[in-house]
C-alpha cells in the first residue's frame, strides 16, 4: 500500500516538472513567433481544432482565450498532464476548451471529417511513437476536406555549452533521428495523402543575449524534465550515472555569463483535399 502511495506520489511530481516544462516553452516560442496559428489557416473556416499530443494543454488554453468562438479539444495519452491541463482551463475559467484522454492515437474517439484544423507538437510525442504514418491518417480520418493541419517541431541548436550539446546528441540518438525530425515530416504527410505541404523556420534565442530565458530553458525543459533521462536510458544512449553527471556539467556551464545557444521552430502545415 505504502509502495503504491510512493508510486503515485512520484508520477505526479514528474508530471507537475513536466508539465511545467512544456506550458514554458509554449510561452517562450509563442513570445519569439507571436502566433498561434500560421497566416496560411484562415480564421473564418475554423470552429473546431484539435490540440494532438497537448500535455499540460498550454498552446489550447492560449488559442481557446485568444479566439472565444473557436471549440478546442485537447487529446492525449499522458493522463497525469491532462489533469494539470483541466485544472488550468478551470483556473482560467475557459469554457470553449475540453481534454480528453486515450489510450493509442492511432485510434481516435472522433467522427471522420470532424475538425476543421488539428494541431500537433511532433519533438514532445510524435517524434517517437511506434507508427507516424499510422498516426498521420488517423488525423487525416477526423480533419474534414479542405481542413488544416500545423506540426510544430523545436530544434536546439549548437550552444557554447559542450554538455549540452552532448545531451542533445544523445536525445537525437534516442528516437533514431540522426538529422533534424523536420526534414520527415513533409514526406510523411505526402505520403498519408496531405497536398499544401509547406513550412516556415522561426530561428529562437535560447542564449542570454536578449533576456535569460535561454538559462530557464535548459534548466527547466530539459533538466528536469524526467521523460528525456528515461527515454535516453531506454533507448541505450546513456545511462543514469553518466547523465546525471552530463547534467551537472550542463547547470554549471549555462550559469556562465557567456553561455548562448539557438534553437529553431519549424511550423509545417498541410491540407486535406
Amino acid at each position: 500500500m505504502q509502495g503504491e502511495i510512493s508510486e503515485k506520489r512520484d508520477i505526479s511530481v514528474q508530471a507537475t516538472v513536466t508539465g511545467a516544462g512544456l506550458r514554458f516553452l509554449q510561452r517562450l516560442l509563442q513570445r519569439e513567433t507571436g502566433m498561434l496559428l500560421p497566416p496560411v489557416m484562415p480564421l473564418h473556416g475554423l470552429k473546431r481544432v484539435l490540440d494532438a499530443f497537448c500535455g499540460p494543454g498550454a498552446w489550447a488554453i492560449d488559442l481557446a482565450r485568444a479566439y472565444p468562438h473557436l471549440q478546442v479539444t485537447g487529446v492525449d495519452q499522458r493522463l497525469a498532464l491532462l489533469r494539470l491541463a483541466r485544472a488550468d482551463a478551470r483556473a482560467g475559467g475557459i469554457q470553449n476548451l475540453r481534454f480528453d484522454g486515450v489510450s493509442t492515437m492511432e485510434r481516435l474517439p472522433y467522427a471522420s471529417d470532424y475538425f476543421d484544423c488539428i494541431h500537433a507538437w511532433c519533438d514532445d510525442a510524435l517524434a517517437i511513437v511506434h507508427d507516424r504514418t499510422g498516426v498521420l491518417r488517423e488525423f487525416w480520418r477526423i480533419l474534414r476536406p479542405g481542413g488544416w493541419i500545423q506540426l510544430r517541431i523545436f530544434d536546439v541548436g549548437a550552444s557554447s555549452s559542450p554538455a549540452l550539446n552532448c545531451l542533445c546528441e544523445y536525445m537525437r540518438a534516442s528516437t533514431e533521428a540522426s538529422h533534424s525530425p523536420s526534414l520527415l515530416y513533409p514526406g510523411l504527410l505526402a505520403e498519408a495523402g496531405y497536398t499544401r505541404i509547406r513550412y516556415t523556420l522561426h530561428p529562437i534565442d535560447l542564449g542570454n543575449q536578449r533576456y535569460d530565458h535561454g538559462r530557464k530553458y535548459a534548466s527547466t525543459v530539459l533538466l528536469h524534465d524526467q521523460c528525456i533521462s528515461q527515454l535516453i536510458e531506454q533507448a541505450g544512449s546513456g545511462q543514469g550515472r553518466e547523465l546525471a553527471e552530463m547534467i551537472t556539467e550542463v547547470r554549471k556551464e549555462t550559469a556562465c555569463l557567456d553561455y548562448c545557444a539557438i534553437g529553431m521552430l519549424t511550423n509545417i502545415t498541410a491540407s486535406k483535399p
